[in-house]
């Protein structure tokens, strides 16, 4: 893309905005680690580095679990963070994100003349400013807070930059192939494949770059060519595009006919999920075009579940309004009219696709708007500065006054909110304040003074989350654990009691899970009698049949079996480990510890029985020698 000598000064201003970014952003790089930043980067040993050798890097790239792929692009950034700067605090991590958020930007700022020029403004000068307006109001706008200053998220961070250069570099091979230069194929290929790939290893939701970049094709392309383009250029377009994105659609289908009979899941079902997110989309719609720092929240815990389509009865009009919308969009993709409208929604709502429908995340979070925002502020910067409802100079002067408002009220609403994350104290202070009523909220407190090791006040923040939620298990549970484990206090029975019941009575969420995995690893090398105590926890825990996944509910069961074990209570450690293997029969160390525990009990049939399942199975050598000593065992008698 060349520009010309005279219109160099918008990119100049390009520079004094990405100053503008980085002293915004700054004072946010003294915030704490926050939820998952805890257990993904504090306590993830193999990240921290102490030589660029390859097996360490790997083991670095591959050490968390985050996603269906490990997300090995992130988490490998995260690694270098801690073998430069010794990862002391946040600091090295969120001056990264900063910089990070600032190469989008420059990104964005590449990509929005390409698609103002292809919806229509021809002028240069006017292309450029307009342009720099639109990436001013993205990288200025103070929801993406809760993205550059949350460290973890620099997997939505990353995800992003790849998916936006990735689209400036289909524009460039879109033009090509409209100019009949056969290159341009080269040009989509690799910022369909490798782009994608990129942004997906940085984070799953990059797999929607092909449904991202249809959508620029379908809007502003409209798959015409050259008419020397060859036929295969021509099909390598649209199969690119148009076949992951079907594939897409067809992974969430299934996705939602497998969960439509799993009850609930994280506390909601799949149907209600769905139903709520019609109101969060127009809840994110809201804040992307109506910033406001006082209600921008890393939380919305009061943010009420759907029901039904009238409970609340806001649910059928958001129903309504996403459909006309997608309807109004589609009719001008059909009829090539409203292309800006027909980007913002079609890009807005394509890039929601994974987070916002069918699978079981929590249900609202700021930080997915991050790339789908785009869309809508491209439309409203682009209807501000360059349509003319009436072209007089009273009228024009009244515009430029409005964009130059506008930028203020960016600037000091991202200041606001940067200060609302400049500290532990301020960042909980807000939070508290919008979500006063919220256990989750208290928990973070929790999380957050346990890991500045301020325990007797993370216990009380444990307790007063578990007061106002008297259904989660998670909170007593944490609070349990650091009685326990942290302070080597002997459990309290009525908090013991507490969690039996809800154990018993309600689901077990996923972030009762991980309490739960916590407690019976620390329980194997517990005293005989607090042993007793904890083992009632963790038989109502596994004795629950609502689990997010049947994996952690194993895992919990095979850990129980193990404590049992050591503990030379053999006939109960074989009911947990039978539960397990009932769970995952593909599971060959459960049936190694279960073959154990039929030796000790003398059960010699059974363990045979176990012997022969493993010796089917596919095994590493280290899993074969286990067998081996297993049949000395028994031959041993």
């Amino acid at each position: 893309m060349i520009v010309k000598k005279e219109n160099s000064f918008p990119f100049i201003a390009f520079l004094v905005l990405a100053g503008v970014i980085f002293l915004l952003y700054y004072p946010g790089t003294g915030g704490p680690y926050i939820l998952d930043d805890l257990a993904r980067l504090t306590a993830n040993t193999r990240l921290k580095l102490t030589d660029l050798s390859l097996t360490a890097i790997h083991e670095a790239a591959f050490s968390e679990k985050s996603g269906i792929l490990y997300r090995p692009i992130s988490m490998i950034s995260f690694a270098l963070n801690y073998y430069i700067a010794g990862n002391t605090d946040a600091y090295s991590i969120k001056l990264t994100n900063i910089f990070i958020h600032i190469m989008t930007t420059c990104g964005i700022f590449l990509l929005t003349p390409g698609l103002l020029r292809r919806a229509g403004i021809a002028d240069d000068r006017r292309r450029w400013w307009t342009a720099l307006f639109i990436t001013s109001i993205w990288a200025l706008h103070p929801l993406h807070v809760s993205t550059v200053l949350y460290a973890v998220q620099r997997m939505t961070e990353l995800s992003a930059l790849f998916s936006v250069y990735a689209a400036v570099a289909y524009l460039r091979g879109r033009e090509k192939l409209l100019l009949g230069d056969m290159m341009g194929a080269w040009w989509i290929a690799g910022a369909v494949v490798f782009g994608g790939v990129l942004a997906v290893l940085s984070k799953e939701n990059g797999a929607l770059l092909p449904l991202l970049l249809l959508v620029i094709e379908g809007v502003f392309y409209r798959f015409k060519f050259h008419p020397g383009t060859m036929p295969s250029s021509r099909y390598l377009v649209s199969a690119i595009l148009i076949l992951p994105s079907l594939a897409i659609f067809a992974y969430l289908i299934k996705t939602g006919i497998d969960l439509s009979g799993a009850g609930l899941v994280r506390g909601f079902t799949v149907g209600e999920r769905l139903l709520t997110e019609f109101r969060v989309l127009f809840f994110y719609i809201r804040l992307i075009l109506l910033p406001d720092a006082g209600i921008m929240s890393l939380f919305h815990m009061d943010f009420e579940f759907s029901y039904g389509l009238l409970q609340p009865y806001t649910t059928l009009p958001s129903i309504t309004g996403i459909v006309l919308l997608i309807s109004i969009s589609l009719y001008g993709l059909y009829r090539g009219k409203y292309k800006v409208l027909s980007f913002a929604v079609l890009w807005f709502l394509g890039g929601h696709l994974l987070e916002s429908s069918v699978i079981p995340l929590e249900i609202i979070y700021e930080h997915r708007n991050y790339l789908p925002g785009y869309g809508l502020l491209f439309a409203a910067g682009y209807y501000m500065t360059h349509q003319r409802l009436l072209s007089n100079y009273i009228i024009n002067s009244i515009k430029y006054a409005l964009i130059v408002l506008i930028m203020i009220l960016m600037v000091s609403s991202l200041k606001v909110r940067v200060s609302q994350w400049h500290s532990m104290d301020s960042l909980l202070s807000h939070e508290l304040k919008n979500n006063a009523e919220s256990g989750r909220v208290w928990s973070v407190r929790g999380d957050i003074e346990v890991h500045y090791k301020q325990y007797e006040k993370a216990v009380s923040s444990f307790q007063m989350a578990s007061q106002l939620s008297p259904r989660e298990a998670s909170y007593p549970l944490a609070g349990l654990n650091i009685l326990v484990y942290t302070m080597k206090r002997p459990p309290p029975p009525a908090l013991l009691a507490e969690i039996e019941w809800r154990l018993h009575n309600y689901p077990v969420t996923a972030q009762a899970v991980s309490q739960l995995l916590a407690i019976a690893r620390n329980n194997i090398y517990m005293g005989a009698d607090s042993h007793l105590q904890i083992e009632r926890i963790l038989k109502a825990a596994t004795a629950n049949r609502f689990w997010p996944t049947n994996d952690k509910r194993v895992a919990v069961l095979y850990l129980r079996g193990e404590a049992l074990l050591r503990r030379n209570n053999p006939k109960e450690a074989v009911v947990a480990l039978e539960n397990a293997l009932a769970l995952i029969p593909e599971r060959p160390d459960i049936r190694i510890k279960l073959t154990n525990a039929y030796i000790d009990m003398n059960q010699l049939g059974k363990a045979e029985q176990q012997i022969r399942w493993l010796k089917g199975m596919k095994l590493t050598p280290a899993l074969q020698k286990k067998i081996q000593y297993l049949e000395e065992r028994i031959s041993d008698g």
